[in-house]
Parts: C-alpha cells; sequence; structure tokens
C-alpha cells in the first residue's frame, strides 16, 4: 500500500463515519464501491493496514494541516 492509497483510505474512513478499523477493513473487502475506488488494486489485509497506520500514518496526520498552506502556495 503507497501513501495515496493510505491516504485515500483514510479519507474515505472519516467520510462514512467507521467507528473502527475493523468496520472499514470488512467495507474494503465487502463492499463494491469501496473495493473498486477505494481500496487497493491488490486488496488489503487487516494486518497489512494496521502495520501501514501505524508506520505511516501519523506522518499522513501531521501534513493534513499542511494541505491548505500547500494548496494556496500552489495556486500562487
Amino acid at each position: 500500500m503507497n501513501t495515496e492509497e493510505l491516504i485515500n483510505i483514510l479519507t474515505y474512513f472519516h467520510l462514512q463515519e467507521f467507528s473502527s478499523g475493523r468496520d472499514l477493513i470488512q467495507a474494503l473487502q465487502e463492499d463494491d464501491y469501496a473495493r473498486k475506488f477505494i481500496a487497493p488494486a491488490n486488496g488489503i489485509k487487516r494486518s497489512t493496514f494496521f502495520d501501514t497506520v501505524n508506520d505511516r500514518g501519523l506522518k499522513v496526520y501531521h501534513l493534513f494541516p499542511e494541505f491548505p498552506i500547500i494548496c494556496n502556495d500552489e495556486q500562487g
């Protein structure tokens, strides 16, 4: 799972207001829309997701407040 896929998954998690990571993983495996447009092409396993979030999730979390600043700079 790359960083872009992780950002898409975390955004989907917050938009759908899942109550847990397990609910999110279940949706990514069973929901047609989530499986086609959100989940990585090769699918997602629970351990892979949680390992990735623990490893990169905090880095991504710190990027969210920076997005408006980055976007404004790009539009310049």
